[in-house]
């Protein structure tokens, strides 16, 4: 009875963790421009607010510069958005492959930050067509899979394209050929699946289809 309820604060902590830690980088991160865009207000322009606004306060000269650089923020994000909606995502690859990728420790961080995002916000998922579960590195191993497409061989046995995403940090995976007979299907749905990867299996299904 006590390895119960050990097990089910662990399972409380790690649930905690998973949902608090997304919330919490994000914040982070947000903070973060924010009070590097605050250090770029001139000082004139913020002691100018402060005189035309009368505000009396001690701390007048932090509070005017958070708000402008909450708002410089705000128009960051939205800028970079309208910016990479009109130049379009090939001139923006290139940027990357020539400089970005080519910096080191900060290609690395990058690129695993970027596909993280890119796995989970991109609305369409045309790429990945369902969840499976797939006998993977040896028999009597599972794991999740997506299937990506179809294929036969000489023999016309018919094969499904799976990809194997490495947990919890999906930033590389493998690709099998699996023939359809040896591969379980799933109710999940394509989030379902992405978000047991991400958070290695403490966000998943109670049936694990197996």
């Amino acid at each position: 009875m006590k390895d119960l309820k050990e097990n089910k604060k662990n399972r409380f902590f790690l649930k905690g963790i998973a949902f608090i830690l997304p919330v919490f980088l994000t914040c982070w991160i947000l903070y973060s421009i924010m009070i590097f865009m605050s250090n770029l207000v001139p000082s004139w322009i913020v002691l100018s607010l402060i005189s035309l606004i009368d505000i009396q306060s001690e701390s007048a000269e932090n509070i005017v510069t958070t708000i402008l650089g909450f708002i410089l923020t705000l128009l960051l994000i939205q800028l970079s958005g309208m910016v990479f909606s009109v130049i379009g995502k090939k001139f923006f690859d290139k940027i990357e492959d020539r400089f970005l990728f080519k910096i080191p420790i900060f290609s690395t961080i990058y690129k695993t930050i970027k596909q993280i995002v890119d796995t989970v916000s991109n609305p369409d998922k045309n790429s990945f067509k369902k969840v499976v579960m797939v006998e993977f590195p040896r028999k009597g191993v599972w794991t999740i899979g997506f299937v990506t497409g179809e294929s036969v061989d000489k023999n016309n046995n018919e094969y499904y394209h799976i990809i194997v995403p490495t947990t919890p940090n999906p930033t590389s995976a493998y690709l099998l050929f699996v023939l359809k007979d040896d591969v379980k299907g799933t109710d999940l749905t394509i989030d379902e699946g992405i978000k047991t990867i991400i958070s290695g299996g403490v966000l998943s299904s109670k049936k694990n289809y197996i």
